[in-house]
């Protein structure tokens, strides 16, 4: 289970959505409701939930690649699957526009075709010619 479908710890008390997102909702047994505050239980539990979640989301085995092994494996224009926000999303089918580089934090990123900026190369596969991923 991921944090992203467990509620909000300030959700709504009877559905768990979180107020902007509202308006009213019906749930069983309370029916047609608007946005009500969570007891201090509640969001006490919440936030206990969501860490267990991401503490048991398990984290790559590999090292992951330095620019500089990234360059040497991979030219520009090669086709990629990126992920530029959460790996949890649908990738983006794609290809790099520039070479690798490592930032000031010592994370290596990648510009790709149709994003700004650099994307991690955590979040960067590349494609066979066939159209599978390596």
């Amino acid at each position: 289970m991921t944090t992203q479908s467990l509620p909000a710890p300030s959700g709504c008390r009877w559905c768990g959505l979180e107020e902007r997102e509202h308006f009213q909702r019906w749930k069983s047994p309370v029916g047609w409701h608007v946005w009500t505050e969570p007891t201090s239980d509640q969001r006490k539990e919440r936030m206990r939930e969501r860490r267990a979640a991401s503490a048991s989301v398990e984290t790559p085995k590999e090292t992951p690649l330095t620019a500089d092994e990234w360059n040497t494996a991979w030219p520009v224009g090669t086709p990629i699957l990126a992920w530029p926000g959460s790996r949890d999303a649908e990738p983006l089918t794609t290809a790099t526009r520039t070479t690798a580089w490592t930032l000031g934090s010592g994370h290596a990123v990648v510009s790709v075709e149709g994003c700004t900026g650099g994307i991690f190369l955590t979040h960067i596969q590349p494609i066979h010619q066939n159209g599978d991923p390596r």
